[in-house]
């Protein structure tokens, strides 16, 4: 909708004041003359009428796999959106106080629950898509296809990523960015130095200084080549990566984010882990933001 400003006077030479005595020739009073005149002018545009600009809440559209694609082992499934592991994850989403036009981040989250047949990835399905959060499933659950059609949507600008595994079980989507994972973790994880001014960490919903994995199965990067590591375990073991390639961020416990870990019950934000939840989401979804990263949250149990 077009701006209406109201127009300044617009400031004619009267007949007691020539033309000419605005020329390069003027004389010096002429001259102050017009300085006086444009600096008064140039004090009232502060005062003037502007009418305020209202900027509407985008709405960004997270899609992830249905539950019912499959499990990650025999009677263990639920470590997605809409799995029996991540309701509250789910809520701390989809409350305006969070995510709303008068949220913390002033933009409103769409849920999408899908994918859940073989090869139902593809660069077709995908184009709804803003952020993809793909959840904790068996390595034979996604074909090769898929694999790779999730990480060329994700080189694309404005296209963010929460991919999660399972050592050794559901590391197979993992395995195409490149990385691997060792079972086993210290709590806490901590930011390092770089890590610390990352917006995973220090974003608009709060600074994360520790946070901890949960679950009995947890676990720390074996391999880091290519990434800038963003935060470490008590051991000194990467927990978060930055990846080179794609300016994905790679996570190394979806039970950061699961009831087995410290994300707390209901919409509110509360917890540390509450917090980084909350941040990776934020993200993508700055004001600002050219590229977006991928967070790849790899052990759940």
């Amino acid at each position: 909708m077009p701006i209406n400003i109201d127009q300044p006077p617009v400031c004619q030479p009267t007949s007691s004041v020539s033309q000419r005595h605005f020329g390069p020739n003027a004389p010096r009073r002429s001259h102050v003359l017009l300085s006086v005149l444009m600096i008064t002018f140039l004090l009232t545009i502060p005062f003037m009428h502007v009418p305020q600009v209202a900027y509407s809440a985008t709405t960004v559209t997270v899609c992830s796999v249905t539950t019912s694609r499959g499990n990650l082992a025999p009677g263990d499934a639920g470590y997605t959106l809409d799995g029996a592991f991540m309701t509250a994850a789910r809520a701390k989403l989809l409350d305006p106080a969070n995510f709303g036009p008068a949220g913390t981040v002033q933009r409103e989250i769409e849920l999408i629950d899908g994918f859940g047949t073989a090869d139902s990835i593809t660069a077709t399905s995908l184009e709804p898509c803003s952020i993809f959060f793909m959840g904790s499933f068996a390595n034979n659950v996604f074909t090769a296809a898929e694999r790779d059609a999730l990480y060329t949507w994700s080189l694309q600008p404005g296209k963010f990523v929460i991919l999660t595994g399972q050592a050794p079980i559901g590391v197979a989507v993992v395995e195409r960015w490149g990385y691997t994972l060792a079972v086993g973790n210290n709590n806490p994880t901590t930011p390092t130095s770089t890590g610390a001014t990352h917006p995973a960490f220090d974003g608009p919903f709060g600074v994360v200084t520790t946070v901890n994995q949960g679950g009995t199965a947890q676990g720390y990067f074996s391999t880091t080549t290519g990434s800038t590591v963003l935060a470490e375990n008590a051991a000194g073991n990467p927990t978060v990566l930055l990846d080179g390639a794609t300016a994905d961020l790679i996570i190394a416990d979806t039970d950061y984010f699961t009831s087995l870990g410290s994300i707390s019950a209901g919409s509110g934000i509360s917890t540390s882990a509450d917090l980084f939840w909350a941040n990776l989401f934020a993200t993508p979804t700055s004001a600002g933001d050219t590229r977006v990263r991928l967070y790849l949250p790899l052990i759940t149990r």
